[in-house]
């Protein structure tokens, strides 16, 4: 055990490195599903405001006298 004890410091380091490194990826990962989910629900909402609106307008149909 001698041997590691000038090493502790850098291999704590190194572990605390490799903590970061999983966490940024994982927090990544997260970010990327939300935006994915985000993205879905802002065209869901696009489609049923253009919905609304061509019920209100009459759509793409032409008045006949």
């Amino acid at each position: 055990m001698s041997r590691l004890t000038p090493y502790a410091p850098a291999i704590l380091v190194l572990i605390g490195a490799i903590l970061s490194t999983v966490g940024i990826f994982w927090a990544s990962l997260r970010q990327f599903n939300f935006n994915f989910r985000l993205a879905a629900q802002s065209e869901e909402i696009a489609r049923l405001q253009k919905e609304n609106a061509d019920l209100v307008t009459g759509g793409d149909s032409f008045c006949r006298t």
